[in-house]
């Protein structure tokens, strides 16, 4: 009888010493690809590329950000990632600061949030890892204006020895369609692609489907989660695949009832250009005014695939400005993709060549 409760104590202990070696395997995967299967499984529930609680309103400054000690996985046929953000209110991990490392500050909006690339693949990511003796706040916003962007009340107490502003065409145009709200519809619909403004991108709304039941005790489970995550991802995705066969694809509401002749259209573009010109002079001004009185230096990097102005900043500013236009145009035409497949957000190659341009440029200011 003795042996008989031995062997099965044996068993018992081996299966999980099996368990929990598996656990331990998995825990130690999820901190190095900075991806949590129980965050991931936890978000599936109502996948989305802009998850619930990631944003909200710092009750200090009044202002709209990221929700500080918060973490999430954002979930849809292009990407799954996880966004963790730490107690400053930004995306990475949090940070001690040490008063002999450089602070740098990297202004922008989605695209330098790194939407739909895991923090370390993304070139604000990049720049943190590989810059010797230098902290990077990452203070790009989903959705962020220009003015949104350069409002930095919630950090001034940190003094930064440098602020990059990765500026794209977009975070102008949120700016004046604030300014002057054109009819029939902004003017950034107007270049907007037809798949670009469908909710393609959704695997599916406020899911309830889980393929395996919901286990407390299992819930904080990396392995079991694993499977949890998996299964269900693969059944939406067999879903959303399946939607997309039997319903063709039809212009958004939002586009197909804008009714523009090409006349108005290039007079609203004109308006536009000049503007938007205006508003990025004026902007850019205040903030490279505000970050010198602090002893600070500006670098002004244009992220987008065409010109964000007419304007020479360089000489009419004096300022560090960059253009990275003609070399991300350049890599889209004859390396690669530089987007994901339905999604507009740069995908890890872009984030890599735009870290590998913004580098030196950087070294040059320091």
């Amino acid at each position: 009888m003795k042996k008989a409760l031995s062997k099965i104590f044996l068993l018992i202990s081996s299966i999980a010493l099996g368990f929990l070696t598996i656990e331990i395997g998995f825990r130690i995967h999820a901190n190095k690809t900075d991806f949590s299967y129980v965050t991931a499984a936890n978000s599936i529930i109502n996948p989305n590329r802009l998850p619930k609680g990631l944003f909200s309103i710092n009750p200090e400054f009044g202002s709209w950000g990221l929700t500080p000690n918060f973490s999430t996985v954002a979930i849809t046929s292009d990407f799954q990632v996880e966004y963790k953000i730490n107690k400053h209110g930004f995306r990475g991990d949090n940070i001690d600061l040490n008063k002999d490392n450089i602070l740098i500050f990297a202004l922008g909006d989605s695209f330098t949030f790194g939407e739909g690339v895991a923090y370390q693949n993304t070139y604000v990511g990049k720049l943190d890892k590989n810059l010797e003796n230098a902290n990077i706040f990452n203070l790009g916003v989903p959705g962020n204006s220009l003015s949104n962007a350069i409002d930095l009340k919630k950090y001034e107490s940190f003094k930064p020895d440098m602020v990059i502003l990765f500026i794209n065409t977009a975070m102008i145009e949120r700016n004046y369609d604030l300014l002057y709200p054109p009819q029939p519809a902004p003017i950034s619909l107007l270049k907007t692609s037809d798949n670009q403004a469908k909710e393609t991108i959704y695997l599916s709304r406020n899911s309830n489907h889980l393929c395996l039941p919901k286990i407390k005790l299992l819930e904080k489970l990396e392995f079991y989660q694993f499977f949890q995550y998996k299964l269900t991802l693969k059944s939406l995705l067999e879903d959303f695949n399946k939607e997309k066969r039997d319903s063709p694809e039809q212009a958004s509401e939002i586009t197909k009832n804008i009714f523009i002749s090409e006349e108005e259209k290039i007079e609203l573009e004109k308006q536009k250009i000049k503007a938007s010109d205006e508003i990025l002079v004026e902007h850019l001004k205040t903030l490279k005014n505000k970050i010198e009185k602090n002893g600070g230096s500006l670098l002004v990097v244009n992220i987008d695939t065409g010109p964000v102005t007419t304007k020479d900043l360089t000489t009419e500013l004096d300022l560090n400005y960059v253009d990275l236009s003609s070399e991300i145009v350049y890599y889209k035409e004859n390396i690669g993709p530089i987007s994901f497949k339905i999604d507009p957000h740069y995908n890890e190659s872009a984030h890599q060549l735009i870290y590998e341009l913004v580098l030196p440029e950087i070294s040059k200011l320091f």
